[in-house]
């Protein structure tokens, strides 16, 4: 509750940060709310989860725009890249994408259709690594791999990455307007767990503990958001 809290504060703050920093040369600005959909829905894990953000656009003439803004989702959730064959996401995250790039747009009266794309940065306050789902993508056939919880570090780092989209806008009156829009996010993260590991061999019964260290196993070992995102949103041109 706490932590959710905290986080509509943040929100709003970067809100009226990028209102102050754009207001002099906006053309337009606006909100939209998404259904994001991770990669990790194909292995039948993970779930679909609410986006919502702000954005606003400069123009740069007639056709091409470039649009900066954030967003706001709880995924879950991110895989591994670098590593093990994923069956389950390994990290949950509170997680705030700050995005920005370029978009082209045509107008075909009071309908445009546009697409662009940019990069995309993504702080998560809050990550939740899901050590059993880790453990589980580690084992091999005929072993089973668990983790001692006591001692435990892991480490998600800041994801860097990029977007790709499309979509359309109607254009309501000469400042309002609706959109309907299609993004695809592609944002890889550092990551690391050191742990002790216990593997039981299932044949033989038996136990054997070492020391995990996911930087000597995996030397390029990451975790990946990949996810779509469908959006309805508004925008008020200046």
């Amino acid at each position: 509750m706490r932590d959710t809290v905290v986080m509509k504060k943040l929100i709003a703050t970067i809100a009226v940060a990028i209102l102050i920093t754009v207001s002099v040369s906006a053309q337009s600005a606006g909100g939209s709310i998404s259904v994001f959909l991770p990669e990790s829905l194909l292995l039948g894990e993970g779930s679909a989860s609410i986006e919502t953000g702000f954005s606003t656009s400069v123009g740069l003439g007639s056709l091409v725009s470039v649009p900066v803004g954030f967003s706001y989702i709880q995924a879950y959730g991110l895989l591994p890249d670098g590593g093990p064959i994923a069956s389950a996401p390994w990290v949950y995250a509170d997680s705030l994408l700050f995005h920005g790039g370029l978009r082209a747009s045509l107008d075909f009266g009071r309908v445009s259709v546009f697409a662009g794309a940019g990069g995309v940065l993504n702080w998560m306050p809050v990550a939740r690594v899901l050590l059993h789902n880790v453990a589980t993508d580690l084992a091999d056939d005929g072993t089973v791999v668990a983790f001692d919880p006591e001692g435990v570090e892991t480490k998600v780092g800041l994801g860097l990455g990029w977007y790709a989209e499309t979509g359309t806008a109607f254009r309501v009156t000469e400042q309002i307007a609706l959109t309907l829009r299609g993004r695809l996010y592609v944002i890889l993260s550092d990551f690391s767990l050191n742990a002790t590991m216990f593997t039981v061999d299932t044949n033989t019964n038996t136990a054997v503990s070492s020391q995990f260290e996911s930087a000597e196993r995996y030397e390029a070992l990451r975790v990946v958001l990949r996810a779509l995102s469908i959006s309805l949103g508004g925008s008020f041109s200046f």
